[in-house]
């Protein structure tokens, strides 16, 4: 799997030092796509289905490819 720039974002997200920041932005774990979604594009996500959709899109493939934490 290719470790992309949004992929190595999310994983930060779940880094204990930004929880609190995460956990204020979106509410606490578990966390969904648009959740997520918001993080990496802030309010451009909520006009733009495509954001959303490619933000599923790696979640996924992270998951296939095991990087769950």
């Amino acid at each position: 799997m290719i470790l992309t720039s949004h992929k190595k974002e999310i994983l930060n997200y779940f880094e204990p030092d930004n929880r609190e920041w995460v956990t204020g932005e979106i509410g606490p774990p578990p966390f969904d796509v648009s959740g997520v979604a918001y993080l990496l594009h802030k309010t451009s996500s909520f006009d733009k289905k495509y954001q959303v959709e490619s933000t599923r899109r790696s979640l996924e493939a992270m998951v296939k490819d095991g990087l769950r934490r």
